[in-house]
């Protein structure tokens, strides 16, 4: 999102045939998100990118999602990105979780980002709330919700999981 900063750019992206594009959106305030992503002013152009891309696109394609990495820095506030998300109208969200033996935790092994247990099951719980009142955010197939606390403790299922769930969209 952060190159998706004029109408010209906007109208250019929609145009080029494309279905889905997809935008990094890690926190539901400036604070969150522009620490986590490590840019000042982030989240305003990602914001203002969906805005954009939303305005110039045409018979709704390309389809506009929003994508958040959870993890120790943004797993609290879950219920406040799926607010946001809901406010700004996209057709959809997806979302990952840093946990023991995922990329992130390979990429970024310094930095102690791995969610707690506790905090999934936590994350469990709100997730099926959330996904009751905004069903059509959510763009994993139900098993992915139903058995989340399972894939994050079983992580080989988990991936088999999401390259099914990748065959299909």
């Amino acid at each position: 999102g952060l190159l998706i900063d004029s109408e010209e750019r906007a109208t250019r992206l929609c145009s080029t045939g494309l279905d889905r594009i997809c935008l990094s959106l890690d926190g539901p305030v400036p604070e969150v998100h522009d620490s986590i992503r490590g840019i000042k002013g982030g989240f305003e152009k990602v914001i203002s990118a969906a805005h954009l891309l939303k305005k110039n696109r045409s018979g709704g394609k390309p389809k506009i999602y929003f994508n958040t990495t959870l993890s120790k820095e943004n797993i609290a506030e879950f219920k406040e990105i799926t607010e946001l998300v809901h406010q700004m109208k996209v057709d959809g969200w997806a979302f990952q979780l840093v946990h023991e033996g995922s990329n992130e935790t390979l990429l970024f092994p310094e930095e102690n980002i791995l969610v707690e247990c506790d905090a999934v099951r936590k994350l469990h719980h709100d997730m099926k709330s959330m996904k009751s009142k905004y069903r059509a955010l959510f763009v994993h197939y139900d098993g992915f919700y139903d058995n989340f606390v399972t894939y994050v403790d079983d992580k080989e299922k988990l991936y088999l999981e999401v390259r099914k769930l990748r065959r299909h969209i």
